[in-house]
């Protein structure tokens, strides 16, 4: 779910008591460019579809054979420009060193707290010895107050080249109050100029 060292506790309950392991590991960056999307606030009965992307970083195309999740309160969508497309193998196929929009998260704030969901993907391709399973942890949390919220936790630039020019992205805000909000600044807090 981050970057660099992480620590907890794996606590499992027996007949004869409580196990407590302390457990460490390090995250780190994905090659296929996969993120988790944690981190997203909403109010009751808003809506959101955030995309999953998956980059193919080798000299050959890549095949996805499943998409799935654990969670009944996450409805999984094809992308809006691909949904004619549904039977079509090519759909699923990501070309070498491509990223491509493979699915969209649907989920409706119906009730408050927190909502987790894990989307497991499955990911093939003649090159490869066996099949791969990514898994893409998503968490959002729902609050009965009203304001502002964004759909989106985090603006993720990706890689940029030097000759790839300027990336663009719509930040949307959605305010569920009764009265408007207006936007008198906006910044960009960074540690690079």
């Amino acid at each position: 779910r981050q970057l660099g060292d992480t620590n907890s506790s794996l606590i499992i309950h027996t007949s004869f008591g409580i196990l407590n392991y302390q457990v460490r590991g390090v995250g780190v960056e994905c090659q296929y460019r996969l993120r988790p999307l944690i981190g997203i606030k909403l109010p009751l009965n808003a809506t959101i579809s955030p995309e999953i992307q998956i980059y193919n970083p080798h000299n050959f195309a890549l095949q996805i054979s499943e998409i799935y999740n654990n969670c009944g309160d996450f409805q999984l969508e094809l992308p809006s420009q691909n949904a004619a497309q549904e039977g079509d193998y090519k759909l699923w196929e990501i070309p070498s060193f491509t990223s491509k929009p493979i699915i969209r998260v649907k989920f409706t704030a119906f009730k408050t707290g927190n909502h987790t969901t894990f989307v497991g993907i499955k990911v093939a391709s003649s090159s490869m010895k066996e099949e791969k399973v990514f898994v893409v942890p998503i968490e959002i949390e729902v609050y009965n107050e009203t304001g502002v919220f964004s759909q989106t936790s985090l603006l993720d630039f990706g890689m940029i080249g030097q000759f790839d020019g300027m990336r663009r992205y719509v930040y949307d805000l959605l305010n569920s109050g009764s009265t408007a909000v207006n936007i008198k600044n906006w910044g960009i807090e960074s540690d690079n100029d």
